[in-house]
């Protein structure tokens, strides 16, 4: 066998495939003898009849076509071998020739050319990292919140109140569900949707969601799904999301009839759902909920005094514990300046790069993802992508043409992340990865059993690696920018990574960062907001 490549344009090589008369031979007669055996010729038994017999009665391209498709995908992957050619995309039958000699060329998509010339030399005006005393008092006020313990009160339930109860929901005289046990925290709807989506998830302590029963597991194991498909989220899907969101954060209002009741106290009120809610057993109804109280407890709060820090941690005075909690707010704030200020060079280094291509096979790839996408979402509202077209007046090589341009914008910052990744020598061990997978579990209420199926399935663990890695480029080109970034010579320690592990720090300011770190308390605002704009993905795996 006889292998040739020619390099064509954009990161594309012609595999010429040229099999010597002796294996193209064999090749044909053991075609003939699979149709022998699997079709009947009269005079014949079972893969007994001659070369020339199956030649006249098939016709010498149908055993042609028979001897490609069992021999092809072998003659190429020996093929491609030889050659040392790794396709990075979808790999493209080009032309098949029987005369001379069987010959096949192949298009194979190959790595892309990233070319970044002195990216190093990017630098950027960073902004200076402030942190006042009332930053500090109001982290500690929160620490004091999440460290309150809740005590029995023989008074009427009040805004802020834990109420112990049993809830029986119903639809007419249908009972939708029956909770006992279930503690409810006393707060307005508006700071609800507020909150982190593991204070959601954990709203009732016993029995969780009134009105999600037992759909919850399935529900999370889809969404899980859901996740890995929508890590490339398209410009068209944006307003679905927030659709989407919108359905899932709406609650109903339990604490205003709540208000008032006192331990051995009923109530019967009615709550309407909205058309769109998820739970159709629930969505536009009236549903009657039937509470029995047998409990009211209130927050009582510690003081905020050396004891108060001891309790918290290592911390001798209430002092050490403020200087702790500035120094955490501090370094998260420099941590999320520098991830800005990375996204920013980031842009600088592609407008500047001498060289950025890759295969077309690929950006064509990206862009059946992101319609694979969209019909997802459309799928979700039962609306197929043909019917949405049809109201859009667009045809799907117009929506394409409209991905495109996305497309091309997110492979460009994918593969000069990648880049840098791989001349910053950057990586992401198996171990940053399982104290990634524990925190979001901690973070959104799953506990052990959401941990292990993080880890159970490999493309989570690429995605969160992936995450990580992608993180810690934008940590490293912020320090670049800043013109602070360390000698790519000198081998960096654990502590001077981009991605710290030391011990949860007092504040909870860094909860959310681009890069996730353990902690025990719950985020603030300003994180938040960064952390919501996802870190970019590195095109490439792990």
């Amino acid at each position: 066998m006889k292998v040739t490549t020619e390099e064509l344009e954009r990161c594309e090589t012609l595999l010429t495939v040229e099999v010597e008369p002796e294996q193209q031979e064999k090749m044909l007669k053991k075609a003939a003898q699979r149709i022998a055996r699997e079709v009947k010729i009269p005079g014949f038994r079972p893969g007994k009849a001659p070369y020339n017999v199956i030649v006249r009665r098939f016709g010498l391209e149908a055993i042609q076509s028979e001897a490609l498709e069992q021999s092809v995908e072998d003659l190429v992957k020996e093929a491609m071998a030889d050659v040392k050619l790794t396709p990075f995309a979808q790999i493209k039958l080009d032309s098949v020739e029987w005369t001379p000699a069987l010959t096949i060329k192949i298009k194979v998509p190959t790595k892309p050319i990233v070319e970044l010339g002195n990216y190093r030399d990017t630098r950027l005006e960073a902004k200076p990292v402030e942190v006042t005393e009332q930053d500090v008092e109001e982290a500690l006020q929160r620490l004091q919140e999440q460290q309150a313990t809740w005590v029995p009160v023989e008074r009427p339930a009040e805004m802020g109140d834990l109420i112990s109860m049993t809830v029986t929901e119903k639809e007419g005289d249908t009972v939708l569900s029956d909770h006992q046990a279930v503690e409810y925290e006393l707060k307005p709807v508006d700071d609800d949707d507020d909150e982190e989506d593991d204070d959601d998830d954990d709203e009732f302590e016993e029995d969780e969601d009134l009105d999600d029963d037992e759909e919850d597991d399935d529900d999370d194991d889809d969404e899980e799904e859901d996740d890995e498909e929508d890590d490339d989220d398209d410009d068209e899907g944006d307003d679905d999301d927030d659709d989407d969101d919108n359905q899932r954060n709406w609650r109903p209002d339990l604490t205003t009839p709540l208000l008032g009741l006192s331990a051995g106290q009923s109530k019967i009120f009615s709550i309407t759902y909205p058309e769109d809610y998820q739970n159709e057993q629930y969505a536009g109804k009236e549903i009657t909920f039937e509470v029995e109280v047998s409990g009211v407890k209130a927050k009582e709060l510690d003081p905020l005094d050396d004891e108060f820090a001891k309790q918290v941690g290592d911390y001798e005075t209430l002092d050490a514990l403020k200087d702790k909690i500035r120094e955490d707010i501090r370094q998260s704030r420099e941590r999320m300046n520098n991830f800005e200020l990375g996204s920013q060079a980031l842009d600088q280094i592609i407008e500047n790069a001498e060289k950025i291509e890759w295969p077309a096979a690929l950006e064509e790839e990206q862009i059946d993802h992101e319609i694979e996408h969209y019909e997802h979402h459309l799928k979700q509202a039962n609306l197929t992508l043909d019917a949405a077209l049809r109201v859009q007046k667009k045809t799907k090589e117009e929506l394409r043409e409209e991905l495109r341009e996305n497309v091309v914008k997110q492979l460009k910052r994918g593969l000069v992340m990648s880049k840098v990744a791989e001349l910053e020598k950057l990586e992401v061990s198996q171990m940053e990865v399982l104290e990634q997978a524990k925190l979001m579990a901690d973070m959104y209420g799953g506990g052990d059993r959401m941990w292990q199926s993080l880890l159970a399935a490999e493309a989570r663990q690429g995605s969160i690696a992936n995450d990580l890695l992608s993180s810690k480029v934008m940590q490293r080109l912020g320090v670049i920018a800043k013109g602070e970034a360390p000698d790519l010579d000198v081998e960096e320690t654990p502590a001077e990574s981009e991605t710290s592990t030391e011990p949860a720090p007092a504040s909870d300011e860094a909860a959310t960062e681009p890069v996730a770190e353990s902690t025990p308390v719950s985020t603030t605002d300003e994180v938040d907001e960064a952390a919501d704009e996802s870190p970019e993905t590195v095109t490439s795996k792990v």
